[in-house]
Protein backbone atom coordinates (compact mmCIF):
# COMPACT_ATOMS: atom_id res chain seq x y z
CA UNK A 1 0.00 0.00 0.00
CA UNK A 2 1.47 3.61 -1.13
CA UNK A 3 0.51 5.38 2.00
CA UNK A 4 2.77 8.83 2.00
CA UNK A 5 1.43 12.02 2.80
CA UNK A 6 3.59 13.45 0.49
CA UNK A 7 4.79 11.72 -2.67
CA UNK A 8 4.99 12.02 -6.56
CA UNK A 9 4.34 9.76 -9.16
CA UNK A 10 6.05 10.10 -12.34
CA UNK A 11 6.27 9.40 -15.72
CA UNK A 12 2.65 8.64 -16.33
CA UNK A 13 0.43 9.22 -19.45
CA UNK A 14 -1.42 11.85 -17.25
CA UNK A 15 -5.48 12.57 -18.79
CA UNK A 16 -6.22 16.26 -18.28
CA UNK A 17 -9.47 18.02 -18.56
CA UNK A 18 -8.13 19.34 -21.86
CA UNK A 19 -5.87 16.98 -23.03
CA UNK A 20 -3.10 14.03 -22.50
CA UNK A 21 0.53 14.43 -20.79
CA UNK A 22 2.78 11.70 -21.35
CA UNK A 23 5.70 11.32 -19.20
CA UNK A 24 3.98 13.34 -16.79
CA UNK A 25 4.87 13.63 -12.91
CA UNK A 26 1.82 14.95 -10.86
CA UNK A 27 3.04 15.56 -6.51
CA UNK A 28 0.19 15.08 -4.07
CA UNK A 29 0.58 16.76 -0.70
CA UNK A 30 -1.59 15.47 2.11
CA UNK A 31 -4.48 13.95 0.12
CA UNK A 32 -4.21 17.05 -2.44
CA UNK A 33 -2.54 17.77 -5.94
CA UNK A 34 0.58 20.05 -5.48
CA UNK A 35 1.90 19.80 -8.91
CA UNK A 36 1.38 18.69 -12.38
CA UNK A 37 4.60 18.59 -14.49
CA UNK A 38 6.55 17.70 -17.57
CA UNK A 39 10.00 18.48 -16.26
CA UNK A 40 11.37 16.70 -13.02
CA UNK A 41 9.96 17.55 -9.68
CA UNK A 42 12.82 18.57 -7.42
CA UNK A 43 12.71 17.44 -3.62
CA UNK A 44 13.25 14.85 -1.29
CA UNK A 45 10.27 13.09 -2.04
CA UNK A 46 9.03 9.84 -2.16
CA UNK A 47 8.43 8.39 -5.91
CA UNK A 48 6.24 5.84 -7.66
CA UNK A 49 7.27 5.25 -11.42
CA UNK A 50 4.21 4.24 -13.32
CA UNK A 51 5.91 3.13 -16.45
CA UNK A 52 3.72 5.13 -18.80
CA UNK A 53 0.62 3.94 -17.30
CA UNK A 54 -2.29 5.73 -17.75
CA UNK A 55 -3.20 8.22 -14.99
CA UNK A 56 -7.25 9.05 -14.88
CA UNK A 57 -9.02 10.56 -12.48
CA UNK A 58 -11.08 8.57 -10.10
CA UNK A 59 -14.84 7.59 -12.12
CA UNK A 60 -17.78 9.06 -10.11
CA UNK A 61 -20.62 6.82 -10.44
CA UNK A 62 -23.83 8.52 -9.64
CA UNK A 63 -26.34 5.55 -10.55
CA UNK A 64 -25.46 2.05 -9.53
CA UNK A 65 -28.09 -0.42 -8.28
CA UNK A 66 -24.77 -2.78 -7.61
CA UNK A 67 -25.35 -2.48 -3.84
CA UNK A 68 -28.66 -4.48 -4.39
CA UNK A 69 -27.43 -7.74 -5.92
CA UNK A 70 -24.42 -7.84 -2.82
CA UNK A 71 -27.51 -7.38 -0.30
CA UNK A 72 -29.60 -10.18 -2.18
CA UNK A 73 -27.34 -12.18 -4.43
CA UNK A 74 -30.70 -14.45 -5.01
CA UNK A 75 -34.17 -14.68 -4.08
CA UNK A 76 -34.47 -14.90 -0.42
CA UNK A 77 -31.05 -14.78 0.48
CA UNK A 78 -29.68 -11.49 2.21
CA UNK A 79 -26.69 -10.79 3.63
CA UNK A 80 -26.42 -7.48 6.27
CA UNK A 81 -26.04 -4.55 5.39
CA UNK A 82 -22.82 -3.56 6.62
CA UNK A 83 -21.13 -6.58 5.28
CA UNK A 84 -22.44 -6.20 1.81
CA UNK A 85 -21.91 -2.19 1.82
CA UNK A 86 -17.98 -3.16 2.87
CA UNK A 87 -17.38 -5.79 0.53
CA UNK A 88 -19.10 -3.50 -2.49
CA UNK A 89 -16.43 -1.04 -1.28
CA UNK A 90 -13.64 -3.35 -1.90
CA UNK A 91 -15.57 -4.13 -5.68
CA UNK A 92 -15.98 -0.74 -6.65
CA UNK A 93 -12.29 0.60 -5.79
CA UNK A 94 -11.40 -2.56 -8.02
CA UNK A 95 -12.93 -0.82 -11.09
CA UNK A 96 -11.89 2.35 -10.38
CA UNK A 97 -14.64 4.39 -8.68
CA UNK A 98 -13.47 6.71 -5.81
CA UNK A 99 -17.12 8.19 -5.58
CA UNK A 100 -19.93 6.09 -5.98
CA UNK A 101 -23.94 7.32 -5.35
CA UNK A 102 -25.76 3.81 -4.50
CA UNK A 103 -28.95 3.89 -5.72
CA UNK A 104 -31.69 3.00 -2.77
CA UNK A 105 -34.63 2.56 -4.42
CA UNK A 106 -38.52 3.50 -2.69
CA UNK A 107 -40.39 1.19 -4.86
CA UNK A 108 -42.26 -0.86 -2.61
CA UNK A 109 -45.04 -2.37 -5.21
CA UNK A 110 -42.22 -3.57 -7.98
CA UNK A 111 -39.55 -5.39 -5.63
CA UNK A 112 -39.54 -6.96 -2.34
CA UNK A 113 -35.96 -6.14 -1.84
CA UNK A 114 -36.98 -2.40 -2.61
CA UNK A 115 -39.58 -2.03 0.21
CA UNK A 116 -39.71 1.51 1.68
CA UNK A 117 -38.06 -0.33 5.21
CA UNK A 118 -35.47 -1.86 3.46
CA UNK A 119 -34.42 1.26 1.55
CA UNK A 120 -34.90 3.20 4.77
CA UNK A 121 -32.75 0.63 6.72
CA UNK A 122 -30.26 0.81 3.88
CA UNK A 123 -29.83 4.56 4.24
CA UNK A 124 -29.27 4.57 7.45
CA UNK A 125 -26.24 1.72 7.28
CA UNK A 126 -25.01 3.98 4.65
CA UNK A 127 -24.39 7.00 6.91
CA UNK A 128 -23.51 4.60 9.56
CA UNK A 129 -20.95 2.86 7.65
CA UNK A 130 -19.39 5.99 6.14
CA UNK A 131 -16.43 5.52 8.47
CA UNK A 132 -15.59 2.16 7.36
CA UNK A 133 -15.58 2.86 3.87
CA UNK A 134 -12.78 4.18 1.07
CA UNK A 135 -14.48 5.16 -1.68
CA UNK A 136 -16.32 8.41 -1.49
CA UNK A 137 -20.05 7.76 -0.77
CA UNK A 138 -23.33 8.95 -1.37
CA UNK A 139 -27.28 8.09 -0.94
CA UNK A 140 -29.05 8.46 -4.54
CA UNK A 141 -32.82 8.20 -3.27
CA UNK A 142 -34.64 6.69 -6.19
CA UNK A 143 -38.29 7.43 -5.35
CA UNK A 144 -41.15 5.23 -7.41
CA UNK A 145 -43.96 7.98 -7.80
CA UNK A 146 -46.75 5.87 -7.52
CA UNK A 147 -45.33 4.56 -4.13
CA UNK A 148 -46.96 7.55 -2.00
CA UNK A 149 -46.73 5.48 1.14
CA UNK A 150 -42.61 6.35 0.89
CA UNK A 151 -43.45 10.31 0.77
CA UNK A 152 -43.07 11.00 4.09
CA UNK A 153 -39.90 8.94 5.15
CA UNK A 154 -38.18 10.72 1.83
CA UNK A 155 -39.01 14.01 2.72
CA UNK A 156 -38.05 13.30 6.36
CA UNK A 157 -34.68 12.24 5.13
CA UNK A 158 -34.12 15.46 3.16
CA UNK A 159 -34.60 17.47 6.38
CA UNK A 160 -32.32 15.45 7.99
CA UNK A 161 -29.78 15.87 5.36
CA UNK A 162 -29.55 11.93 4.30
CA UNK A 163 -30.34 12.30 0.91
CA UNK A 164 -27.34 13.18 -1.67
CA UNK A 165 -29.87 12.93 -5.01
CA UNK A 166 -33.20 11.96 -5.44
CA UNK A 167 -34.50 10.63 -8.78
CA UNK A 168 -38.35 10.10 -9.88
CA UNK A 169 -39.29 7.02 -11.23
CA UNK A 170 -42.21 5.69 -12.88
CA UNK A 171 -41.82 2.22 -13.98
CA UNK A 172 -45.92 2.09 -15.10
CA UNK A 173 -46.75 0.37 -18.27
CA UNK A 174 -47.76 1.91 -21.28
CA UNK A 175 -44.40 4.87 -20.89
CA UNK A 176 -41.35 4.54 -19.86
CA UNK A 177 -39.32 1.68 -19.39
CA UNK A 178 -42.26 -0.63 -20.49
CA UNK A 179 -44.27 -0.05 -23.37
CA UNK A 180 -47.08 -2.33 -22.42
CA UNK A 181 -47.77 -4.65 -19.96
CA UNK A 182 -46.40 -7.69 -21.66
CA UNK A 183 -42.87 -5.78 -21.86
CA UNK A 184 -43.43 -5.04 -18.01
CA UNK A 185 -44.04 -8.72 -16.88
CA UNK A 186 -41.49 -10.45 -18.88
CA UNK A 187 -38.65 -8.15 -18.30
CA UNK A 188 -39.75 -6.58 -14.42
CA UNK A 189 -36.62 -7.43 -12.34
CA UNK A 190 -39.02 -8.93 -9.73
CA UNK A 191 -39.98 -11.25 -12.11
CA UNK A 192 -36.27 -11.96 -13.11
CA UNK A 193 -35.54 -12.49 -9.81
CA UNK A 194 -38.59 -15.22 -9.03
CA UNK A 195 -40.19 -13.24 -6.23
CA UNK A 196 -43.30 -13.43 -8.53
CA UNK A 197 -43.56 -16.90 -10.50
CA UNK A 198 -44.61 -16.52 -14.01
CA UNK A 199 -47.15 -16.68 -15.42
CA UNK A 200 -49.19 -15.12 -12.42
CA UNK A 201 -51.02 -12.52 -14.38
CA UNK A 202 -54.05 -11.93 -11.43
CA UNK A 203 -50.69 -10.97 -9.12
CA UNK A 204 -49.75 -8.37 -12.08
CA UNK A 205 -52.81 -7.00 -12.37
CA UNK A 206 -53.10 -6.68 -8.83
CA UNK A 207 -49.73 -4.33 -9.18
CA UNK A 208 -50.79 -3.15 -12.05
CA UNK A 209 -54.54 -1.53 -10.70
CA UNK A 210 -52.37 -0.08 -7.30
CA UNK A 211 -49.89 1.27 -9.52
CA UNK A 212 -53.56 3.54 -11.67
CA UNK A 213 -55.49 3.74 -8.74
CA UNK A 214 -53.06 6.59 -7.39
CA UNK A 215 -51.99 8.50 -10.66
CA UNK A 216 -54.56 11.66 -9.48
CA UNK A 217 -52.24 11.91 -6.20
CA UNK A 218 -49.05 11.49 -7.63
CA UNK A 219 -48.73 14.78 -8.79
CA UNK A 220 -48.96 16.51 -5.81
CA UNK A 221 -46.46 14.64 -4.30
CA UNK A 222 -43.94 14.64 -6.68
CA UNK A 223 -44.68 18.63 -6.32
CA UNK A 224 -44.27 18.47 -2.54
CA UNK A 225 -41.09 16.91 -3.05
CA UNK A 226 -39.33 18.84 -6.03
CA UNK A 227 -39.94 21.78 -3.38
CA UNK A 228 -37.88 19.82 -0.38
CA UNK A 229 -35.26 19.21 -2.20
CA UNK A 230 -34.64 22.91 -3.17
CA UNK A 231 -35.41 23.78 0.41
CA UNK A 232 -32.52 21.51 1.05
CA UNK A 233 -30.43 21.99 -1.60
CA UNK A 234 -30.36 18.38 -2.82
CA UNK A 235 -29.84 17.50 -6.71
CA UNK A 236 -32.59 16.14 -8.93
CA UNK A 237 -32.84 13.85 -11.56
CA UNK A 238 -36.12 12.13 -13.59
CA UNK A 239 -35.58 8.23 -14.94
CA UNK A 240 -36.23 6.87 -18.33
CA UNK A 241 -37.80 10.19 -19.77
CA UNK A 242 -39.46 9.10 -23.08
CA UNK A 243 -41.13 12.51 -24.00
CA UNK A 244 -40.18 15.73 -24.91
CA UNK A 245 -42.85 17.28 -22.53
CA UNK A 246 -41.03 15.31 -19.77
CA UNK A 247 -37.82 17.58 -20.46
CA UNK A 248 -39.73 20.74 -20.47
CA UNK A 249 -41.18 19.71 -17.19
CA UNK A 250 -37.76 19.05 -15.60
CA UNK A 251 -36.10 22.33 -16.93
CA UNK A 252 -39.46 24.12 -15.67
CA UNK A 253 -38.76 22.28 -11.60
CA UNK A 254 -35.07 23.06 -11.90
CA UNK A 255 -34.41 19.49 -12.09
CA UNK A 256 -31.21 19.23 -13.30
CA UNK A 257 -30.41 15.28 -14.81
CA UNK A 258 -32.05 13.05 -17.33
CA UNK A 259 -31.46 9.36 -16.67
CA UNK A 260 -31.70 7.00 -19.37
CA UNK A 261 -33.44 8.83 -22.12
CA UNK A 262 -35.77 6.49 -24.22
CA UNK A 263 -34.96 8.19 -27.24
CA UNK A 264 -32.64 9.84 -29.70
CA UNK A 265 -35.16 12.91 -29.78
CA UNK A 266 -35.60 13.35 -25.93
CA UNK A 267 -31.92 13.16 -25.05
CA UNK A 268 -31.52 15.99 -27.86
CA UNK A 269 -34.48 18.01 -26.13
CA UNK A 270 -32.13 17.66 -22.71
CA UNK A 271 -29.34 18.87 -24.55
CA UNK A 272 -31.00 22.11 -25.87
CA UNK A 273 -32.18 22.89 -22.43
CA UNK A 274 -28.78 22.14 -20.53
CA UNK A 275 -29.77 19.60 -18.64
CA UNK A 276 -27.08 16.81 -17.88
CA UNK A 277 -28.53 13.07 -18.98
CA UNK A 278 -26.73 9.61 -18.17
CA UNK A 279 -26.51 6.81 -20.31
CA UNK A 280 -26.16 3.46 -18.97
CA UNK A 281 -22.49 2.32 -19.62
CA UNK A 282 -23.37 -1.50 -19.98
CA UNK A 283 -25.72 -0.12 -22.70
CA UNK A 284 -23.00 1.89 -24.50
CA UNK A 285 -20.37 -1.47 -23.90
CA UNK A 286 -22.73 -3.87 -25.18
CA UNK A 287 -23.98 -1.68 -28.03
CA UNK A 288 -27.53 -1.50 -27.21
CA UNK A 289 -30.18 -1.18 -24.70
CA UNK A 290 -31.79 -4.62 -22.36
CA UNK A 291 -35.07 -3.51 -23.34
CA UNK A 292 -34.33 -2.25 -27.02
CA UNK A 293 -34.63 1.57 -26.71
CA UNK A 294 -32.03 4.15 -27.11
CA UNK A 295 -28.82 2.49 -27.94
CA UNK A 296 -26.08 4.81 -25.67
CA UNK A 297 -23.35 4.38 -28.30
CA UNK A 298 -25.46 6.00 -31.28
CA UNK A 299 -26.15 8.79 -28.85
CA UNK A 300 -23.01 9.43 -28.24
CA UNK A 301 -22.12 8.94 -31.73
CA UNK A 302 -24.48 11.75 -32.47
CA UNK A 303 -22.97 14.11 -29.98
CA UNK A 304 -25.51 13.39 -26.83
CA UNK A 305 -24.85 12.23 -23.53
CA UNK A 306 -22.95 13.45 -20.99
CA UNK A 307 -22.53 11.09 -18.36
CA UNK A 308 -22.11 7.27 -17.99
CA UNK A 309 -23.31 5.21 -15.30
CA UNK A 310 -22.67 1.88 -14.38
CA UNK A 311 -26.58 1.30 -13.69
CA UNK A 312 -25.63 -2.21 -12.69
CA UNK A 313 -22.58 -3.40 -13.32
CA UNK A 314 -19.44 -1.20 -12.09
CA UNK A 315 -17.02 -3.25 -14.38
CA UNK A 316 -18.24 -1.28 -17.29
CA UNK A 317 -17.25 2.42 -16.55
CA UNK A 318 -13.53 1.17 -17.43
CA UNK A 319 -14.16 -0.21 -20.58
CA UNK A 320 -16.31 1.85 -22.32
CA UNK A 321 -14.03 4.87 -21.84
CA UNK A 322 -11.69 2.64 -23.48
CA UNK A 323 -14.27 1.24 -26.04
CA UNK A 324 -15.14 5.03 -26.86
CA UNK A 325 -11.87 5.79 -27.88
CA UNK A 326 -10.64 2.96 -29.31
CA UNK A 327 -13.47 3.12 -32.10
CA UNK A 328 -13.17 6.82 -32.36
CA UNK A 329 -16.44 7.43 -31.07
CA UNK A 330 -15.06 10.58 -28.75
CA UNK A 331 -11.15 11.57 -28.09
CA UNK A 332 -9.85 9.85 -24.81
CA UNK A 333 -10.13 13.13 -22.54
CA UNK A 334 -13.87 13.47 -23.55
CA UNK A 335 -14.11 9.84 -23.15
CA UNK A 336 -12.80 10.57 -19.47
CA UNK A 337 -14.99 13.45 -18.86
CA UNK A 338 -17.95 11.14 -19.20
CA UNK A 339 -17.72 9.18 -16.01
CA UNK A 340 -15.59 11.96 -13.95
CA UNK A 341 -16.00 15.57 -14.34
CA UNK A 342 -19.28 15.41 -16.03
CA UNK A 343 -20.92 13.56 -13.36
CA UNK A 344 -19.04 15.86 -10.67
CA UNK A 345 -20.20 18.93 -12.16
CA UNK A 346 -24.02 17.20 -12.45
CA UNK A 347 -24.14 17.01 -8.61
CA UNK A 348 -21.98 20.28 -7.47
CA UNK A 349 -18.32 18.36 -6.71
CA UNK A 350 -16.36 19.67 -9.52
CA UNK A 351 -14.48 22.11 -7.38
CA UNK A 352 -12.84 19.45 -5.55
CA UNK A 353 -13.14 16.13 -7.60
CA UNK A 354 -13.69 15.07 -11.38
CA UNK A 355 -10.64 15.88 -12.65
CA UNK A 356 -6.60 15.72 -12.09
CA UNK A 357 -5.94 19.67 -11.43
CA UNK A 358 -3.89 21.27 -8.76
CA UNK A 359 -5.90 22.18 -5.40
CA UNK A 360 -8.07 19.13 -6.38
CA UNK A 361 -8.57 16.02 -4.12
CA UNK A 362 -5.53 13.01 -5.08
CA UNK A 363 -8.57 10.88 -6.71
CA UNK A 364 -7.47 8.59 -9.44
CA UNK A 365 -7.07 5.63 -11.18
CA UNK A 366 -3.40 3.79 -12.78
CA UNK A 367 -4.27 1.87 -15.80
CA UNK A 368 -2.28 -0.74 -17.54
CA UNK A 369 -2.98 -0.84 -21.58
CA UNK A 370 -0.25 -3.17 -21.46
CA UNK A 371 -2.32 -6.08 -23.36
CA UNK A 372 -4.60 -4.10 -25.21
CA UNK A 373 -7.20 -4.83 -22.46
CA UNK A 374 -7.42 -1.83 -19.59
CA UNK A 375 -6.63 -3.22 -16.09
CA UNK A 376 -6.82 -0.88 -12.82
CA UNK A 377 -3.47 -1.55 -11.34
CA UNK A 378 -4.29 1.06 -8.24
CA UNK A 379 -7.15 2.98 -7.00
CA UNK A 380 -6.32 6.11 -4.99
CA UNK A 381 -8.69 8.62 -2.75
CA UNK A 382 -7.66 11.48 -1.05
CA UNK A 383 -4.19 10.41 -2.27
CA UNK A 384 -4.31 7.55 -0.16
CA UNK A 385 -3.73 3.67 -2.19
CA UNK A 386 -7.53 1.84 -1.81
CA UNK A 387 -6.63 -0.62 -4.26
CA UNK A 388 -3.63 -2.45 -5.95
CA UNK A 389 -2.92 -5.52 -8.07
CA UNK A 390 0.18 -7.18 -9.83
CA UNK A 391 -0.22 -6.88 -13.61
CA UNK A 392 1.70 -9.52 -15.35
Amino acid sequence: MYQFDNYIIENATIVLPDKVVTHGNIWINFGVIKEISISYISGNIPRYQANEEFLLPGFIDLHSDAIEKEIDPRPNTNFPYDMSLIEMDKKLAANGITTIFHGVAFAESDFIYRSNQNALDLTYSIKQAKQLLNVRTYVHCRFEITNLKAVDTIENLLNEQNINLLSFMDHTPGQGQYKDVTSWVVESPMAGRGQISLPNADEFNRLLQQRTMVQDEVAEKVDHLVQVCHQNNVIMASHDDDQMERIEWLSKNQISIAEFPMNMDTIQKAKEMNIFTCIGAPNVFRGKSRNGNLSGREAIKNGYGDILCSDYAPSTLLYSVFFLQENQILSLVDAVKMVTLNPAKAVGLNDTIGSIEIGKNADFVLINTEQSIPRIHKTFVRGKEIFSTCIK
